[in-house]
């Protein structure tokens, strides 16, 4: 349910964006951040020679659940333009909100 309600966010507030022609990073932002929080949870698991491959593979299927092509592009392109950002916090055990917020992605 949790899930639905989320994806119906996304797809009003993604929408209205291109509607209006509003589309930017920081309207976007807030869509990419349980997405970025997630990846450095996930990434502290893996060891750091696996680090950079399983953060393309998992922002990838993370992206791939929301509900347009273009959203889900947009969405990988985001998160991963801040690809080596992300393996150095990971890496330096940063704290996933303070992280994904200085990388404006919260």
């Amino acid at each position: 349910m949790r899930l639905l309600i989320f994806l119906s966010f996304v797809v009003a507030v993604y929408g209205s964006a291109i509607l209006t022609g509003q589309k930017d990073d920081a309207t976007m932002n807030g869509l990419w951040c349980p997405i970025c929080k997630d990846t450095i949870a996930g990434g502290e698991k893996m060891g750091e020679d696996a680090l950079e491959d399983w953060i393309g593979d998992f922002v990838k299927t993370e992206c791939d659940k929301l509900p347009m092509k273009k959203l889900q592009e947009d969405c990988y392109n985001a998160i991963m333009g801040k690809a080596d950002d992300l393996v150095v916090g990971i890496i330096s055990k940063a704290d996933p909100t303070a992280l994904c917020t200085l990388m404006t992605l919260c």
